[in-house]
């Protein structure tokens, strides 16, 4: 077979596609490895400069607002409530945003972004942006353009609340605008405002927040972490044109209401307690606090079986739909020297000690006693009493004397057991503890002193609530202000039991001072405290004023008061307490008798006629005139 011989011009032309094919593929790896490398470098090695030359845009957070509980009384009528309302909220990073700017900016103008950004300064873009967006937002919401740029301030970052409290019309309106015309960094948000039903009422009780919407007095304050819910969050982010939506990587976290609270107060109770305290009256005999000039004036009204406060209003007062100059809660951050009505510690201690009994007769030395250092007066002037008479005339003399009988320590242990010096525990702010000093720090006049109200301090809160325990045989228990926790379908989730209590006398002790009590008002300093068909008894009490810049007492200036309760044939309806500072009337009038006592007759009446309580017949006056 004949073989074809080899062609020399086919070697050549194999040898060079190899060639070529081997050097594209090493230009090939070259290439790549190249590129691989510097994607490397780029990636670990320059990577923070080029994170830092363009920063990621987190998502941004938006905090939703939770329903706070209601405060609702003993009845379950609503006192202070939550009504949703709307904020305007401007992010002054989007606002002033160079993106955003250009796109307002170059529709304005009708140009493209491009041509902006090459002849604009870029300040001046940003400074358009924010102009346009203050003249279109400012006339909605009432404002100059001025007012509204003070509001958004000079930074450039973070957002700010430029209007609140917005109806749901007026937000709609906004919203609107926001959407038309495309305002950067405007947001209409939704928001909580606290709104009470009866913003005259039990204000000192209630108190009220702050505009975001967290408790600064009363039980607001008390109850924040019951009342306030958690608030909820969701997420926006931002698209490449710059618009914001809500973010699908990050779910909502809805918010969780807060719980409500039922109180022991009785709104009818309230209201008519208010009422007394305003009424100018028409009565020549009668007095009125309007009409007294007084500082100001405290009333509590207590369950006497659960001393739960059905009532407590204070004079002066505020409103707490127009939040001015607030005003203190009287009756629990502030103290007194309580006089006659701090008589209590010394008769109830003899008694419960056996002492003395109500008939125990007691020399009282004409009026005027002296012994070394001390040296005590009455009015009017005793010369024999026994105890009961001695108590319902306010004797000084024999409270001294009954005191000295059960001895400093003794006498400072009652105290202590009545809840003198020490908070009360009720479930309100800033509660003063009063000053009760040891027997340790006394000195050669505080014995006298203490026995009729002196150099001791307390809380109307903390006077009432000790002849509560009286009026309850015997047995203390805290004040009680909160009966249940409620959750958003108003079932109870936390009960507030009563208090078992602690015994500080025996039954017949309070009884045998219940008994001097009603002495007081038959025929004692209150006999304007009498009310027909009912049985009334209490304590009066008439302090002067210490004066710390001058060391001394001001014999001008005194706190009247009148503590005590009202019974019914069924048993004891309610104790309270009437403490009025410094009231503006003459000196023979200026007692506990004349001001306090008849204030608390007028509303004990009237609480017992709202509550329809019948008067007894057999405690009905039989002569003209007789109380």
């Amino acid at each position: 077979m004949a073989t074809t011989p080899p062609n020399p011009s086919e070697d050549r032309l194999d040898s060079t596609l190899r060639w070529r094919a081997v050097g594209l593929s090493l230009g090939m790896v070259t290439v790549f490895s190249l590129l691989g490398w510097r994607l490397v470098n780029l990636h670990l090695g320059q990577g923070d400069r080029f994170r830092k030359a363009v920063p990621e845009t987190p998502p941004r957070e938006v905090v939703v607002p939770a329903t706070r509980g209601a405060i609702l009384d003993r009845a379950g009528e609503v006192l202070v409530t939550d009504r949703r309302s709307f904020a305007v909220v401007v992010d002054r990073n989007r606002l002033r945003d160079l993106r955003l700017a250009l796109r307002i900016m170059g529709k304005e103008l009708g140009k493209k972004e491009d041509v902006i950004d090459r002849y604009y300064p870029r300040e001046e873009i940003r400074e358009y942006s924010v102009q346009r967006c203050l003249r279109l937002l400012a006339p909605r919401l009432g404002l100059s353009v001025d007012a509204l740029r003070e509001k958004v301030g000079k930074a450039p970052r973070g957002e700010v609340v430029v209007a609140k409290d917005l109806d749901e019309r007026t937000a709609g309106a906004l919203k609107d605008l926001v959407k038309e015309q495309s305002l950067p960094g405007v947001e209409v948000r939704d928001s909580m405002r606290r709104l009470p039903l009866f913003p005259d009422l039990a204000v000192h009780v209630i108190g009220f927040t702050d505009s975001g919407n967290v408790g600064m007095a009363g039980v607001e304050k008390s109850l924040e972490s019951v009342l306030r819910g958690e608030p909820g969050r969701q997420w926006y982010e931002r698209e490449p044109d710059g618009d914001e939506v809500l973010s699908v990587s990050r779910p909502v976290e809805p918010a969780r209401p807060g719980r409500s609270v039922r109180l022991t107060l009785d709104l009818a109770v309230q209201r008519l307690v208010e009422a007394e305290l305003d009424a100018v009256g028409d009565a020549k005999d009668e007095v009125y606090y309007p009409r007294l000039g007084a500082k100001g004036v405290s009333v509590i009204l207590m369950d006497p079986s659960t001393h739960a406060i059905v009532a407590l209003a204070n004079r002066p007062h505020h409103r707490l739909d127009a939040l001015g100059q607030i005003t203190a809660n009287r009756a629990v951050s502030e103290t007194y020297e309580p006089g006659s009505t701090f008589k209590l510690g010394a008769f109830l201690g003899a008694l419960d000690s056996r002492l003395v009994g109500l008939a125990t007769p007691l020399h009282l030395h004409g009026g005027s006693y002296v012994k070394g250092p001390i040296k005590i007066t009455d009015k009017p002037v005793l010369h024999e009493a026994t105890v009961m008479s001695a108590f319902a005339q306010s004797s000084n003399i024999a409270a001294y004397k009954i005191a000295a009988q059960l001895g400093a320590a003794r006498f400072h242990g009652y105290l202590e057991a009545l809840g003198f010096g020490r908070r009360t525990g009720v479930e309100l702010p800033n509660e003063a503890s009063g000053m009760l000093k040891p027997p340790a720090r006394w000195g050669a006049l505080s014995l006298s002193s203490i026995s009729k109200g002196y150099e001791v301090t307390v809380t109307p809160l903390q006077l009432v609530n000790a002849y509560c325990a009286v009026v309850n045989d015997g047995v203390m228990r805290p004040p009680r202000l909160i009966e249940a926790v409620l959750d958003e379908n108003d079932r109870v989730v936390e009960e507030r039991p009563l208090s078992p209590g602690i015994r500080i006398c025996s039954p017949t002790a309070a009884r045998q001072i219940r008994t001097a009590m009603r002495e007081v008002v038959k025929k004692g300093t209150a006999t304007k405290a009498a009310l027909p068909g009912y049985l009334v008894a209490g304590k009066t009490g008439t302090a002067e004023k210490w004066v710390a810049s001058k060391r001394t007492h001001d014999k001008t200036k005194n706190f009247v008061s009148f503590v005590g309760y009202v019974e019914s044939a069924a048993g004891p309806e309610l104790v309270g307490l009437v403490v009025i500072d410094d009231p503006a009337v003459s000196s023979e009038l200026e007692f506990g008798g004349h001001l306090a006592a008849p204030l608390f007759r007028r509303i004990a009446g009237k609480v017992l006629a709202l509550r329809g309580v019948p008067p007894n017949p057999e405690w009905m006056p039989t002569l003209a005139g007789e109380r």
